[in-house]
């Protein structure tokens, strides 16, 4: 735990780091890159949230292990990457950063309960909520999302949802 320091600097290398299963450095100054993640296969609570980070998030592949990704509140500006390997994923949260792009698949996040896209600059359509049936807290708003409202039926533990702020078409039923 690293936690509300006045850690500066860019984040070493992590490759030593194999058998690291939380790692809390938010609320630093931290700047530069991200670090590569693809040695943090054992890594159940990554927070690197409130820093200055930029630039692209690095690819999630490994991290198949992760429960909580936090990396909000930075200055990161990218196309965000697959969350197909997020399947064990609770907490999500991204938010208020300048991610763009499309929203990717929200497929294999069936165990998610709390999703943050909000305040970023993704565009395009809202994939499928479907396979969200554990989430009880989505913020997808302030974003240039378009398109149809999505179904919420699957939605069941829902009790907060985030669209405001988009250009969201259509009709709920």
């Amino acid at each position: 735990y690293l936690h509300k320091n006045s850690l500066s600097g860019k984040v070493p290398r992590l490759d030593q780091l194999t058998a690291l299963t939380k790692m809390i450095v938010r609320q630093n100054n931290l700047t530069g890159s991200l670090p590569s993640f693809e040695h943090l296969t054992q890594i159940k609570y990554l927070d690197l949230s409130w820093n200055h980070f930029s630039g692209s998030v690095p690819s999630l592949e490994m991290l198949t292990k992760v429960e909580y990704l936090h990396l909000n509140n930075n200055v990161l500006n990218f196309s965000l990457p697959s969350f197909d390997s997020l399947t064990q994923a609770l907490d999500i949260r991204l938010n208020n950063n300048s991610i763009s792009g499309s929203v990717p698949s929200l497929e294999m996040l069936t165990q998610v309960h709390v999703l943050y896209l909000a305040h970023n600059l993704f565009n395009g359509s809202l994939p499928s909520f479907d396979s969200l049936t554990q989430a009880v807290d989505i913020r997808l708003n302030d974003n240039h999302i378009s398109g149809h409202v999505p179904s919420f039926d699957a939605l069941t533990r829902l009790e907060n949802l985030g669209l405001q702020r988009n250009m969201i078409l259509g009709r709920l039923s």
